[in-house]
């Protein structure tokens, strides 16, 4: 096979003009523009859908590890972009500011900060159940969970949690907690881990990896403490 993930990343490397926004079927055209593609690329991959091929799964599997490296862009939909040189350099900058503040769940970031990351987890879940034909509904701002879901008779509710950490650890509210024992099984956690964040006024959040855990319940078990309410005597 000729498109081979070292060949397609070098592709968009020298092809892509930085700073400008390419959709994956204009990565693809380049690749197939660059590539002579042999039998062996245009085979369906294995547990892939048949209109699917090898090649194009290289070009998916290349964007998904350069987004996460932060050496492209994502915009949460089906874009990309190389970023300038100053972009890179803002976020190696804010990197080394970020990175001694962060635990594994990303406390630790200033407020500004935080509300980037958890607009980036809402758009990416907003965008990621769209595409699965649910009507997404923003509640967050009355609700003790984030987004209402309705296909047909369905329903869902789902918690959302964004962090620059690795996202096996989220805080969860008493209410949040309290909603997702009441309304299982029309619940799900969806977590987005590994967003990066850039430079700027306002800050940015790009990148992330999403996990979907439906039929959530929040259970005691993988439940922590993290503070008590403490009646102190009157004496």
């Amino acid at each position: 096979m000729r498109a081979r993930l070292p060949v397609i990343w070098r592709i968009l490397q020298t092809n892509l003009p930085v700073g400008r926004w390419f959709s994956l079927q204009d990565i693809y055209a380049l690749v197939r523009s660059r590539v002579r593609l042999d039998a062996g690329d245009r085979r369906p991959p294995a547990s892939y859908a048949a209109h699917d091929t090898r090649w194009q799964r290289n070009v998916r599997s290349v964007l998904l590890y350069r987004t996460r490296k932060a050496q492209m862009d994502w915009d949460g939909h089906a874009r990309y972009r190389l970023p300038t040189r100053e972009e890179t350099e803002q976020a190696e900058t804010l990197e080394q500011v970020v990175r001694p503040q962060r635990r594994r769940t990303g406390r630790g970031l200033d407020a500004a900060a935080r509300r980037a990351v958890e607009q980036r987890a809402m758009t990416v879940a907003t965008v990621y159940y769209q595409r699965l034909g649910w009507t997404v509904h923003d509640v967050s701002a009355r609700e003790s969970y984030d987004l209402l879901l309705r296909k047909g008779r369905s329903v869902l509710h789902v918690e959302i949690k964004g962090t620059t950490g690795e996202g096996d650890t989220v805080t969860l509210t008493k209410n949040e907690v309290k909603h997702a024992l009441l309304f299982h099984p029309e619940t799900e956690l969806f977590v987005v881990s590994g967003i990066r964040l850039r430079a700027g006024d306002p800050i940015r959040a790009i990148g992330g990896r999403s996990r979907r855990f439906p039929r959530w319940k929040a259970e005691e078990a993988r439940l922590t403490p993290l503070a008590y309410a403490y009646d102190v005597p009157s004496r």
